[in-house]
């Protein structure tokens, strides 16, 4: 049994994700995670790799972006280490891309500002040999 604690609130679910094009090579998707990203489709798509201006950019494409800057009473959240995740995120599938077939994060909960962010599931594919000979 793993007991773990609950992330209290407020925060922001995201979702982060990678996945290898066969013709573009990799490609990261940011949006709205949760259940919420497949009821909105709210997301923006960028090819490999990420700088901090893309990323930042990708987050700006996003009705995301509006619940990220503070809206109807809540807090801003933490755009800067979310924009460090995608772009450490992108730094890391490129340093190994020819494993890493997909990465994603879903949730991943942006907390308020100064706070971070918390990865609550992820799931990588890979093909070749395993991780832990990187």
């Amino acid at each position: 049994v793993l007991v773990e604690p609950m992330l209290p609130a407020p925060f922001v679910e995201a979702v982060v994700g990678i996945h290898r094009d066969p013709v573009f090579g990799h490609v990261c998707t940011f949006g709205l995670g949760g259940v919420s990203i497949e009821l909105f489709k709210d997301v923006s798509r960028r090819l490999l790799p990420l700088t901090p201006a893309s990323a930042r950019a990708m987050i700006a494409e996003t009705r995301c972006h509006e619940l990220l800057k503070g809206y109807r009473g809540q807090p801003p959240f933490d755009i800067d280490a979310l924009v460090d995740t995608l772009v450490k995120l992108s730094d890391f599938v490129a340093g190994h891309a020819g494993h890493i077939e997909e990465l994603e994060i879903n949730p991943l909960a942006v907390r308020p500002q100064g706070q971070g962010v918390v990865a609550l599931d992820a799931v990588l594919s890979y093909q070749g040999t395993e991780p832990s000979t990187w």
